[in-house]
Formats: structure tokens, C-alpha cells, sequence
């Protein structure tokens, strides 16, 4: 579901115009638990800070979870806005001030504790020099705070009144010698992760698994002590006969005569002494179990997936829905940690630099394969038959954005630019469609004097005469007097909307790279290819005739007064001289671009397959009648079959 941007405008009933809306204060209160001497130090914290870094040093699991989460949420990154000035400070920022690196531990120390903070000097900028502008860029200084010495001050309300670093021990503070550091609200970026409402301090996932933690260490160590015990080879041994009774003194001399047993000592006992090894079956493996079982949990409670943590015994269905419930996690993380840096560090970056920007913030770029993937599928899209015009324009403009061809995605037209041209040329279609009907209809009685029905023409070749049904006749005029629509030889049919077709062909014609053209090197050039300034010259008469359904001829006459046509020559032999090369390409290029919006067309209407039609006459060559009545599946084969061909194709309705 797409987002709806706010737009900065509240709508107030009338009664209400008058109030300030934004400026009006939260009403609840709360009540911050406050450090009992100093008090001016701040609210108290949820729990030591102090613990959970010693988790972190003496425990290696607790460590790489914490390292695992804090890589993936900064992970690789970008900060846009669209100035393109205001996009190379931050740039230049980033790069200059080990960003990334800061970021890292500021998100650690979140995740570890539940509170990082990061110092911002404004007042002892760095300086930087812009790349866009060559000027010099003020951009804060800054460093990771440790956050057991820091605290938060706010009043009833819930609002930051200032931070305070004290570096000491509480217990042993004395007003004489304060070690108190404050900083303004604006001097410092608070992250917080697992907030609980109305709390100043955030909790973060390590500290609530900390009994998690202490039972699994207790339980390994338990499993130690047995494997160790089973090591030592400890023994029980009884002294004496069922029945009979030791004085003490036999009991403890034995005892002392056996105390230096050890892997070396050979015993010989009468019949009187029974030893036998301590055993404990599978007790060690029950430790094992329960520590592994508490291992499970404290991975619940950090958020992080076994089979991230190297699991090996997980199917791959769980592994896989482990893996998009980590993604999630990780993305709530992101978007807390982005909205702290917009507000703290960006935004005053951009402000103290005379900009007033947006930023936003991609995380997660990309690699070469998803990258390559991307612009396969925006090719697809650009060069579809079926895509929007809106589309098309919002393809184009991510594919520049990819290739990072520079200035480009400023000539683009937008979406929006790109439909509302559309819907400007099915108007202009629709007007030229009413006035060429009404001018077909008040000469229509003339044009029938003139027409002779073919195919049945004396001397047409034999299988000219053979049409099917299905298909249509033609009417000999001069080609060069015909009108595009009587020249691509179009077929009326059931469900065909010829100014939905038109608006199609004018699509295609914009976007083809007219390849069979189009010089792609000077060898080309010279043979008689035409270059892109003609290319596009073409494009424009080419539009310019299908729009207004001119002659043949009227469009051989536009191209000769627009471009200069070199001879064609092929291996330094002439092929076709300049002059003679109008007609024949007005004549291809015409059929071929309507026939690939035809194509467009039944594709849209699920059309499956197609007959050939070819135009029937005496000059009809010999490969368009064999072809004529053919049926082909859709897109399988497009007309046209040579130079100068007319034929087309009708779709076949099932």
C-alpha cells in the first residue's frame, strides 16, 4: 500500500481556525525516577549499563550477536535529496568523517544497552571542501559517548532539557570535586531501541536475557564438572564384609593408604575391599541439552535467528522464515536509527549550509547481480509493446539513476509529463480520425469510380486469385497517393479501436531505435547508414504522418526536405543511390512500425495467434503469397516480409 505524504496542511473545523494546532503541548505527564545525589545528573538508568558491557567483553556469544545486528542495520547505505549541491555535502560528509564506522558502535552500544549517544560539535565544525562547488562545507564533528556515564534530564512533560556525563563512580561522588558534563538537547543524538513508553532510556535486548545467560553458563558448567570428575576416574571403595563392622581406624587407614591413587598406581585388594568406579550415565549430556535449550532462548530474546548463529540442524523452511523475520527486525532498526540522523545530524548539516532539504535514506544497496537484475527487468519494461507511456518514463528515469549517466535523468520526462502527453496525442488522434472520416465520407462516391476489386484482376498470379475468407481485398490506386491507413493495409475487425492503435504507433515510433537504420560506427556512416540527428529527423515526419493519416507521398516529401539521404553502398559498390532511398523507406518503415502496434494490441487483448494478410495484386511477390492465410502465433512472425512491403496480420478470435 503506497504512503501518502504529508503535506504540511492541517485542515481545521471552523470553530477552530483561530488555535494553534501545531503549537499546542502534550498533556500527560511523567515521572522520571531521578538519580538521588546528584540529582541534577538525570533520570536514573533501567538497569547497570555497566553488566551488560561486561557481558559483551567476557562472553562470546553475547558479543557476536550484538556485532551480527549492529553490521546488518548499518549494513551499505545511502542519504539523497535531490539538490544535487546539497547531495555531494552529505557525500563528502559521509566519506570524510568515517560515518559508517561511528555509526556502527553508536548502534552497538543501542542495541547492547539500549542507549547510544553521539556527541555533535556545531561549535568546532569540521571543515570540508564540497566536490559539486569547490567551497568550503561545515559539517558537525562527532564521536560515540559511552553510555554508562550518560544521562537524560527532562521536565513533567517529557521534554529534553539537557544530557549529563558523569565519569566516576556514583557511590564515592562529593560536590567538591564534580565530574559533571552537560550538553544542550542539540549537542547530542540519542538512539534508543526497546523503549517502553514515557521512558527516557531505552532497554535494549541483552539485558533481559541476562538470567538466560547466567542459567546457561551454570549449566556448562555443570557439564564440565562431570566430564571432569569422569576424567578423574573417582572411585568408591568398601572395606570389610557384608555384616561385619569396621572400627573407624581400618576405615580411615585404608582411606590414607588409597588417597595417592592415580592413573599409574596398580592396586592388589584381599577379598575384604570392593572398588568400583563412580559413574554418572548421560549426566553430561542432560547439561549439555538444558544449555543448549537456554542457548535457544537467549536467542529469542536478542531478535537473532539460529541459523545466522551457524546452526546446522534447521530445515530450510524454518531457516528461510527465520531469515525474513530477522529482515524485519532489522528494517524496525533501521528506521528508528534513520529518524534519529535526519533529525540530529543531517538535517542541521544541510540547514547550517543554507539548504532546506529532505533527506532520505536507502539502506540495504544492492549488489552487482541485483543490480544487473534490475536493469534487465527496466529494459523489459522500457521496450514492452504493452507498457504505459507513465510506466515507460519512470523506467527510464530509474534505469539513469542506476547507470548513473549524468544529466540525464533531468531531460527525462516524468510520469506524469509522459501520460499527460499520451492523453494529449489520443485527443489530437481523435480529432484527426473525425475530420478524415468526414472527408472519407464526402468523397467516397468519387474514390469508387476508380476501384477495381481485386484480387480478380486479369493476369494477377494464380494464387492471388485464391483469398480467404477471413481476409481482404485491396483497391490498385498509386501507392504513393495512398493514405497511411490504406497503405499499412489495416483489417476492421471485432474489438479493433483504430485510435487506440494509432496512440500505440506513436508510442512505438518515439521509442524504436529504427537498428536496420541506424550507423553505429563511421563504417556505417559511410556505407550510407544514417546517423542519430537523422534518425530522429525520421522519427519526426514518421509521427508527424501517422498522426495526420498523410500520403506516401506527402511523407517521401517531408523526409527529402528534412534530410540530406547518402547513396547506399555496400563493400565501396553502389547499392541505391540518396535520392531513390525516400520512398522505399517511407514505405517499410511505415508498415513496420504499425505492425508492431498491432501486435501491442492483440498482446493486450490476449490474442493468441494471427493470420498473415498479404495485399493482393498482380504485384504481389511470390514470398507474401505464400505466406498469405498463414497462421502464426502472436509476435512469432511481424510483417514486414521485405522492402516495401504491405502486408499485415488479423488476429484470429477463438
Amino acid at each position: 500500500m503506497t504512503k501518502k505524504k504529508f503535506n504540511g496542511t492541517f485542515i481545521l473545523p471552523k470553530e477552530t481556525k483561530e488555535t494553534s494546532f501545531l503549537a499546542e503541548k502534550f498533556k500527560g505527564i511523567i515521572d522520571d525516577k531521578e538519580v538521588r545525589f546528584p540529582k541534577e545528573l538525570g533520570a536514573q538508568h533501567p538497569f547497570e549499563f555497566e553488566d551488560a558491557e561486561l557481558l559483551y567483553t567476557k562472553d562470546g556469544r553475547v558479543s557476536g550477536v550484538t556485532n551480527k545486528v549492529a553490521d546488518s542495520v548499518v549494513s551499505d547505505f545511502e542519504i539523497r535529496v535531490k539538490n544535487p549541491n546539497a547531495q555531494a555535502i552529505i557525500d563528502d560528509f559521509v566519506e570524510t568523517s568515517g560515518f559508517d564506522t561511528k555509526l556502527r558502535s553508536w548502534v552497538r552500544e543501542a542495541y547492547l544497552k539500549g542507549n547510544g549517544f553521539m556527541e555533535l560539535d556545531m561549535k568546532k565544525p569540521l571543515k570540508l571542501k564540497n566536490k559539486e562547488t569547490n567551497k568550503d562545507v561545515y559539517a558537525p564533528n562527532m564521536r560515540v559517548l559511552n553510555a554508562n556515564e550518560m544521562y537524560v534530564k527532562r521536565n513533567d512533560k517529557g521534554d529534553v532539557q539537557k544530557y549529563t556525563q558523569y565519569k566516576g563512580d556514583l557511590q564515592a561522588f562529593k560536590p567538591t570535586k564534580k565530574k559533571l558534563q552537560e550538553f544542550k538537547p542539540d549537542e547530542i543524538a540519542h538512539l534508543t531501541f526497546n523503549l517502553l513508553p514515557n521512558d527516557p532510556y531505552g532497554i535494549g535486548f541483552i539485558y533481559s536475557t541476562e538470567k538466560i545467560l547466567t542459567n546457561m553458563c551454570k549449566a556448562e558448567e555443570g557439564a564440565h564438572i562431570v566430564v571432569e570428575r569422569k576424567a578423574g576416574a573417582p572411585y568408591h571403595i568398601k572395606i570389610g564384609q557384608p555384616g561385619e563392622q569396621l572400627s573407624p581406624d581400618v576405615v580411615d587407614q585404608a582411606k590414607k593408604d588409597l588417597q595417592y591413587l592415580n592413573n599409574k598406581t596398580e592396586w592388589v585388594t584381599d577379598g575384604n575391599a570392593d572398588i568400583k568406579m563412580l559413574d554418572s550415565p548421560n549426566l553430561g549430556e542432560h547439561h549439555i541439552k538444558l544449555a543448549e535449550h537456554d542457548y535457544r532462548q537467549f536467542l529469542g530474546g536478542t531478535q537473532v535467528p539460529e541459523v545466522l548463529m551457524g546452526s546446522g540442524q534447521l530445515n530450510e523452511g524454518i531457516a528461510k522464515e527465520q531469515g525474513a523475520g530477522y529482515k524485519r527486525f532489522i528494517h524496525s532498526l533501521q528506521l528508528i536509527t534513520q529518524e534519529v540522523i535526519k533529525g540530529k545530524i543531517i538535517k542541521p548539516l544541510l540547514i547550517a549550509n543554507g539548504f532546506d532539504e529532505i533527506p532520505e535514506f536507502v539502506w540495504e544497496l544492492p549488489g552487482e547481480d541485483e543490480i544487473n537484475a534490475r536493469i534487465e527487468k527496466l529494459n523489459s519494461i522500457i521496450n514492452g509493446m504493452s507498457t504505459s507511456p507513465a510506466l515507460r518514463a519512470g523506467a527510464e528515469i530509474e534505469l539513469a539513476r542506476i547507470l548513473e549517466i549524468e544529466g540525464l535523468e533531468d531531460i527525462l520526462i516524468t510520469p506524469q509529463e509522459a501520460q499527460a502527453q499520451a492523453e494529449k496525442d489520443k485527443e489530437e488522434m481523435r480529432t484527426a480520425m473525425n475530420d478524415a472520416n468526414k472527408e472519407n465520407e464526402e468523397s467516397s462516391e468519387a474514390k469508387k469510380e476508380k476501384e477495381v476489386p481485386q484480387p480478380e484482376v486479369p493476369g494477377a498470379k494464380p494464387n492471388a486469385n485464391q483469398s480467404f475468407k477471413e481476409g481482404h481485398q485491396i483497391f490498385e490506386k498509386n501507392p504513393t497517393d495512398m493514405t497511411l491507413k490504406e497503405w499499412v493495409n489495416l483489417k476492421e475487425q471485432m474489438g479493433f479501436n483504430y485510435l487506440d492503435y494509432m496512440v500505440s504507433t506513436l508510442s512505438i515510433t518515439d521509442k524504436d531505435k529504427f537498428i536496420n537504420l541506424l550507423a553505429k560506427n563511421n563504417l556505417d556512416l559511410a556505407e550510407g547508414l544514417l546517423g542519430e540527428k537523422d534518425i530522429n529527423k525520421l522519427r519526426v515526419v514518421l509521427k508527424d504522418g501517422f498522426k495526420n493519416n498523410r500520403t506516401i507521398g506527402e511523407i517521401e516529401n517531408e523526409l527529402r526536405n528534412n534530410i540530406n539521404m547518402p547513396d547506399r553502398l555496400k563493400d565501396g559498390k553502389l547499392i541505391k543511390s540518396g535520392a531513390a532511398r525516400y520512398n522505399p523507406i517511407v514505405r517499410t518503415e511505415t508498415v513496420r512500425l504499425s505492425n508492431l502496434a498491432l501486435t501491442k494490441l492483440y498482446k493486450e487483448k490476449n490474442v493468441s495467434k494471427v493470420r498473415w494478410l498479404a495485399a493482393l495484386s498482380d504485384r504481389t511477390c511470390a514470398q507474401c503469397e505464400a505466406l498469405n492465410g498463414k497462421i502464426f502465433n502472436i509476435g512469432e512472425t511481424i510483417p514486414p516480409a521485405h522492402v516495401s512491403c504491405r502486408c499485415s496480420t488479423v488476429a484470429i478470435i477463438e
